[in-house]
């Protein structure tokens, strides 16, 4: 029979605070891919970049892979990514551009100077990267001195110097860079982009070019999501389409571009937007969307993970990333290369070293009884939880296997009328567990 001891003591301290030196410090979060910034789509994948990582997805949404800094990327907070056959450019604020190639898993890292510090848009083009950053536009070289960022073009144009560029893009033969400040474009071929008047910027009287976000080539026409619309290339300049709802993120599908708006996704087709059924869904936070080629249509928000439309699946379905549930975390305890995490809003947890959670077999309360505390002594595991009293796990070494200790099977003493409500809120323990 295992016996636990619980201690408390009241202690009455006088002690003179003096503040420590200020250290300065930025906390990450290295784990949460719900931060869904573009999707891109394959012929049997879709592929988040988030701020935890890449995070791939099956279309049949059974099987999913998240690569991050443990797989050795230069960043877990992604902003942008390209593909280039089976290789992914991927960068974010951490002034690095990763190469991951998904067939062997190798990554290189190339650091990234000339005053860059986030990366917005990636584009790649053979034997080119071209890359959207806070500072402009830049030229990166993929087979020069074994990848070099060789220029980084500010003044884009008549625009102002400097421009912070979200996306870019290839069409007619030109390089076409939304920016802050509306659209710049220029002959990729020609060698002095580092002279603005190589750049055309243009005109926009109504201002909606300014909040330009992406763009998308469909059917032989470039298409501009802006917070005003849907606006398109017409060969002197931009045109409105759709001026109902802000347009957030584009892509082309074979007969269909497919549309995230604050309002939903939409298909259009023949100058015809139609609503995708979302009556389980707020679109306000829908900002990326992408079509696996003959499946399903994904949509992404800013902070609510992956869901799925399909012809088995009427209605968007999610697809949360494996991940705590809650982010409000009372506890951490480690055991050997695996962290145990207790949260308020849901059961105890853990983090194993691929980078994966999962929930603690036989120690999950129900949302009315959060985790509190999980400590470990030895190679025993003990969850603290606020109603069902304490789970102890007698040996992590073996297979993970709980028992619960509340006021019915010990000496605790329940809150509640009935004195089955136990509260336990924490607990010590030695090495012997």
């Amino acid at each position: 029979m295992v016996k636990l001891r619980f201690w408390m003591s009241v202690l009455t301290l006088s002690v003179a605070v003096v503040p420590p030196a200020a250290v300065a410090c930025n906390w990450d979060v290295h784990t949460n891919v719900k931060t869904v910034r573009r999707l891109l789509a394959d012929s049997a994948s879709v592929w988040a970049v988030t701020s935890g990582g890449l995070y791939r997805q099956d279309d049949l949404g059974t099987g999913f892979d998240i690569i991050n800094t443990g797989d050795g990327l230069g960043d877990h907070d992604l902003w942008a990514a390209a593909r280039s056959g089976d290789s992914f450019w991927l960068a974010g604020a951490n002034r690095v551009l990763s190469l991951w190639v998904a067939g062997t898993g190798e990554t290189r890292l190339y650091p990234l100077g000339l005053g860059i510090e986030l990366v917005e848009a990636l584009y790649s083009a053979g034997d080119t990267l071209w890359i959207g950053s806070d500072k402009g536009v830049g030229l990166f070289l993929k087979n020069v001195s074994g990848g070099l960022l060789k220029e980084v073009y500010s003044q884009l144009g008549t625009l102002p110097a400097e421009a912070s560029v979200r996306e870019l893009d290839l069409f007619s033969g030109r390089l076409w860079a939304c920016t802050e400040y509306g659209i710049a474009s220029a002959d990729p071929a020609n060698p002095s982009l580092h002279i603005p008047g190589s750049w055309t910027a243009y005109d926009d009287p109504t201002g909606a070019l300014v909040s330009a976000r992406r763009l998308e080539v469909f059917e032989d026409s470039l298409y501009v999501a802006t917070d005003s619309g849907l606006f398109v290339w017409n060969g002197s300049g931009f045109e409105s389409r759709l001026s109902s709802f802000a347009v957030r993120d584009l892509s082309a599908g074979q007969d269909t571009l497919w549309l995230a708006s604050d309002s939903g996704a939409y298909g259009y087709v023949a100058g015809v937007a139609t609503r995708v059924p979302s009556v389980n869904l707020i679109p306000a936070d829908l900002w990326s969307v992408a079509r696996v080629p003959g499946g399903n249509l994904w949509v992404a928000f800013a902070r609510a993970a992956l869901y799925e439309f399909g012809s088995f699946v009427p209605w968007f379905a999610e697809h949360p990333v494996n991940q705590p549930p809650g982010s409000s975390f009372s506890s951490l305890a480690q055991y050997n290369a695996v962290i145990f995490c207790a949260q308020r809003e849901q059961a105890a947890s853990f983090l194993r070293t691929d980078g994966l959670w999962f929930p603690l077999p036989g120690a999950t309360p129900s949302p009315g009884a959060p985790t509190l505390a999980v400590r470990v002594g030895g190679s025993r595991l003990y969850v603290c939880t606020s109603g069902q009293g304490v789970y102890l796990v007698d040996n992590l070494t073996d297979q993970v296997t709980a028992t619960q200790y509340n006021s019915a099977n010990s000496a605790l003493v329940g809150v509640s009328e009935n004195g089955q409500y136990t509260v336990v809120a924490d607990v010590a323990a030695d090495a012997a567990g």
